[in-house]
């Protein structure tokens, strides 16, 4: 720690994104699995868009732009603007629960809409 103190709320703050986090990839994962007619084609699409989300950061990264971020979640609960600045990106965070209650509301209706095939 360098003798450095912590701050606990801010801690707290960067561990609670984890949530949210994963309630976003959940809810995109259950919106392509009501989509898909087979049940091995989900896995798949899940998992590519979860590296292609990281991959998409990375180059944002890389290239320094912020109109990448956008479109990958891994740039919403970036936890180095976090710790500096001890609060999160409100815009971002609204973003992500629009994008949550969204899903959640497709797949939803899409469920009850639809017959699911097991395989």
């Amino acid at each position: 720690s360098d003798g450095k103190t912590y701050d606990a709320s801010t801690i707290i703050l960067l561990l609670s994104t984890i949530m949210v986090f994963q309630l976003l990839f959940l809810s995109i994962g259950m919106f392509i699995s009501v989509l898909m007619r087979k049940v091995r084609s989900v896995l798949s699409f899940s998992l590519a868009l979860a590296f292609g989300t990281y991959i998409l950061n990375s180059i944002r990264a890389i290239v320094g732009g912020k109109l990448l971020g956008y479109f990958s979640p891994f740039y919403y609960f970036d936890p180095n603007p976090i710790l500096e600045k001890g609060s999160l990106n409100i815009a971002l965070l609204t973003l992500s629960g629009f994008v949550i209650i969204a899903s959640l509301a497709a797949t939803y209706i899409l469920y009850i809409r639809r017959d699911i095939y097991s395989l």
